[in-house]
């Protein structure tokens, strides 16, 4: 029984992480603004349709279900005034959580290009794989890093890069906001 312990002890330190992130204050508010409602969308005009988008999580199925949402959203004509043009153009903010920020990211990040590339380099992905694959291999378990980190390398290796907030700030794109459950 003292064994069993021992062990159980010895493998449960495995599953700990000792890395603390300190993030450096910034030195001066960027010149560019900030990245809220109020600075992105209180500026644009307020006419015609506004739509609002909240993505659920739920891991991969919820990313599918958000792109799914998108693709009819995109292939929805209206017509405003008069003026015809696509559902999707009308997207002013999308919030999302978990699952549902993959797609709600990629489309802040890349435009249209997420109905061309989403499903191949996101939902066809076993990402869940290459993560599990990262965190036991044994030059991960020699380190420090969690696996939110290992999580956090994937996505930059194979979707997002190091891109940021302030990529997804362009004046045509919605203002994407990710939460934190």
């Amino acid at each position: 029984m003292l064994r069993f312990f021992l062990l159980s002890i010895t493998l449960l330190t495995g599953c700990a992480s000792t890395v603390v992130i300190e993030n450096e204050p910034l030195e001066q508010k960027s010149a560019a603004g900030s990245y809220s409602l109020k600075e992105v969308y209180g500026n644009r005009s307020q006419t015609g349709v506004s739509l609002v988008l909240a993505f659920s999580g739920g891991g991969a199925r919820a990313a599918a279900l958000a792109y799914g949402v998108m693709l009819e959203l995109r292939d929805t004509a209206i017509v405003v005034d008069g003026q015809g043009r696509q559902l999707i153009d009308d997207v002013k903010v999308i919030s999302s959580v978990s699952g549902g920020s993959f797609t709600a990211a990629y489309y802040g990040l890349f435009g249209d290009a997420l109905f061309s590339r989403f499903e191949e380099e996101v939902l066809e992905r076993d990402l869940e794989t290459e993560i599990t694959d990262r965190v036991l291999s044994l030059s991960h378990l020699l380190s420090s890093n969690s696996r939110g980190e290992a999580a956090a390398q994937i996505y930059s290796e194979f979707i997002f890069g190091e891109r940021t907030f302030a990529d997804m700030r362009k004046k045509s794109a919605p203002l994407i906001l990710i939460n934190a459950s």
